[in-house]
This record gives structure tokens, sequence and C-alpha cells, in this order.
């Protein structure tokens, strides 16, 4: 290694990505620059291999079918990608996960990578979180994930930023994706996608048959998006559905109604978080939700609920005999329905009938039970009841 390669720290690595907003983690960093100085050696003795014999690094493929290539959360240099990318050329079929979320990609670098990509024919995870590939180079991505279609079985392209790959990107992306028939979990939160996404979502949801994880949280997708998708939604056999942030209302509850109903029982976690439902659009999705027999999660906090939602509430989770977790803080009622102060009151019994409901629940033992103290206001003498039986009750502050 010595005189093969220089350590990357040596030459000036540049720093990670958000390196001011959230400290890099020192295992982390290390672990990336020791990966890409072996990388850097095997490249270097690729380059001279014609004057030996020797399989170069013969145990770095065992290595790679181990634990996949992962070096998230560092920002990769042009030297650093041309030899990631000798190492994909040469162990083509010990890679089955590659992991470069947030690593600073850019069309000049993914250029470089892209040879390496193409030769992998193995790869079952991908994870190309919040990068900055333009829709151009999203294109040649998807022709790359296309040919991954008989082995790919989780994807993740989201952001953690404002920008992600908006419409344009999910357009390029669309045809690589679809044909994907074995994906079982893809990762699109955070991707700027708004309600003209729908039809290329739609397409690759109809094809998938196999997805069990879907994740649209942070996304523009509206009502009449999530509408439109409804019957595609309704092909895979979901597990896992993560709606949060998607601008829903009220009005697209008879969508989600018709949604939950088809999955009813397969449907372990679901999450409407920071959306605009309120009591109403609650008791339309309440009789979908008491047949999902084996939820195990559900996140409804920071929509426009009030205290008239325990009732409901308290009849879906006693139809719940896996539930785990329920994460319903933060409502904001008054924004919608100007429930505030006495009109907002619930009456106390009401309150009671709720807490035995979650004393009932034995699955939320040491899990979390997320409510807001409003709803639990002038019913005080139930708190030295909580927490239950090891469950964790956090009470919202507001």
């Amino acid at each position: 290694a010595d005189g093969a390669a220089q350590s990357p720290t040596a030459q000036g690595t540049e720093r990670p990505l958000n390196a001011k907003a959230k400290p890099f983690p020192t295992m982390q960093r290390e672990s990336c620059e020791l990966l890409l100085l072996v990388f850097r050696c095997f490249a270097e003795q690729v380059s001279i291999r014609a004057e030996t014999d020797c399989q170069p690094v013969p145990s770095l493929a065992d290595w790679l079918q181990q634990h996949g290539l992962d070096l998230s959360l560092y920002r990769l240099s042009l030297a650093d990608s041309r030899a990631i990318r000798t190492v994909l050329e040469w162990h083509d079929q010990s890679v089955q996960s590659i992991v470069l979320a947030q690593c600073g990609i850019d069309d000049q670098t993914f250029d470089v990578l892209l040879p390496g990509l193409e030769k992998c024919h193995n790869v079952s995870n991908m994870n190309w979180k919040s990068n900055l590939l333009t829709t151009k180079a999203l294109g040649k991505l998807s022709t790359v994930v296309g040919s991954w279609k008989a082995t790919l079985k989780s994807f993740k392209i989201g952001s953690d930023s404002k920008e992600g790959i908006g419409d344009g990107g999910m357009d390029a992306l669309q045809a690589g994706l679809a044909i994907c028939s074995e994906l079982e979990s893809l990762d699109l939160r955070g991707c700027n996608l708004s309600h003209d996404s729908a039809d290329c979502l739609f397409n690759v949801v109809l094809h998938c048959k196999e997805l069990k994880e879907f994740d649209l949280r942070n996304n523009k997708l509206q009502d009449h998006g999530v509408a439109f998708l409804e019957p595609a939604l309704a092909v895979p056999v979901f597990c896992r559905l993560n709606l949060g942030k998607c601008g829903l209302t009220d009005h697209c509850t008879r969508s989600l109604h018709s949604l939950l109903g088809n999955h009813r029982f397969t449907l372990t976690k679901f999450s409407l978080y920071d959306n605009s439902i309120t009591d109403a659009g609650l008791s339309t999705l309440a009789p979908a939700l008491r047949c999902c027999c084996v939820m195990r999660s559900i996140t409804l906090a920071k929509n426009r609920l009030s205290e008239m939602s325990l009732q409901p509430l308290r009849t879906i989770l006693a139809s719940w005999p896996e539930i785990e977790e329920v994460f319903l803080a933060k409502q904001a009622p008054e924004l919608d329905q100007g429930l505030v102060g006495e009109e907002a009151t619930t009456p106390h019994a009401e309150k009671v009938l709720f807490v035995e409901t979650l004393r009932a629940c034995s699955k939320l033992k040491l899990t979390m039970v997320d409510m807001p103290r409003s709803w639990m206001q002038n019913g005080e003498e139930l708190m030295p009841g909580l927490p239950i039986d090891g469950v964790d009750v956090r009470l919202d502050k507001r």
C-alpha cells in the first residue's frame, strides 16, 4: 500500500458534504479513506498486471461480496471514481450492493463510474440518495438500472434537500425502474415530485408487482396525484407505505380508503405524517384502517386532528393486536376546524376509554405512543397510570 498509493487524507481529499451542518462520523470517514486506499492500490496493481501472473488482491472479491461497496457520506474525487470503476470492472460478479449516498456525484464523476456500473450484473441494492445528477445523467442511470432487472430488489434515490431529481428526473428513470420485476423496496423521498409525475409513478408501480415498501414522503403529489396512483398502488402487495408530507387533505381519503382495503392483510406500517387530514377524513378512513389486521406502526402526527378523533382512534387501535407504534403528536385542528377551548373538549369518559385501549395493546411495550398533551387535559388523573407497562407515552408540549 505504501508503494502503490498515498492516503486520500495526505492527498488533500475534499471535506465530506454537509460537514458544517452535520459532523461527519469519524469512523465512517476513516473507513471510507481506508477502503479507497485499497481500491487505489488495486487499480495500481491492475495497471502493472501484465508484468505478473498473479490476480491482484484476490481476497477483495470475497470482501465485496460480503459487504458490498459502501462509501456513503464521503465526497468522491475523480481519482476515487476511477479507482472504484476499476474495482467494479474486475469484480463485477461479486458486487451485490452499491451505496453511494451523499457522495457529491455530479455528471462528470458519474461518467467516470459508468463503465464499471455497466459491467455489474448481480446488483440487488442501489442507494444513490442525495447526489447531483442532471436529467441527462439520470437517463444513463436508468439504462444501468434496467440491466439489473432480474436482480435489483432495493433502489433509493431520494434527497434530504429541497432539490431532488424533480419531475424530469423521474421521467428519465421510469423506463429502467419499470422493468425491474424483482424490485421490493423503492425510496423516492424528497425527490421534489409533483402531481405531474403521477403518470411516471403509475407506470413504475404497475409493473413492479413485487414491491413491498414504497416511500413517497416529502413530495408534492397532492390529492389528485394520489387519486391517479390509486389503481396502480393496488397491484403490489405493500407492507410499508409512506405518504408523509405529500400535501394531502380529506379529499383523497376515499382513494386511501380503497387503497387500505386492498392491503388489509399485509400492511404493517403506514404514514400520513404532516398532511392536512381532519377528524372528518379520519372518520372516512377508520373502517378501512380497522380492517388492517397486521398493522404495527401508524403515523398521523402533524395533521389537523382534534380530541374528537379519540373515539375513532380507540376503535382502530382495538382492532390491531400487533400494534407497536402510534404517533399522533403536533396536531393543528384550529387551522381548519376552529376547535379550541371548550369546543375541543372531549368527555372524560372517552379519555379513560382511550387510555384503557392503550393498556390493552400488549405489543406497545417498550415502544412509543406520541400524542398531544391537550388531548389529555382536564383528565390529569389519568396520567399517574402512565407509562403503561413499560410504554413510553410522550406528551407533545403543545
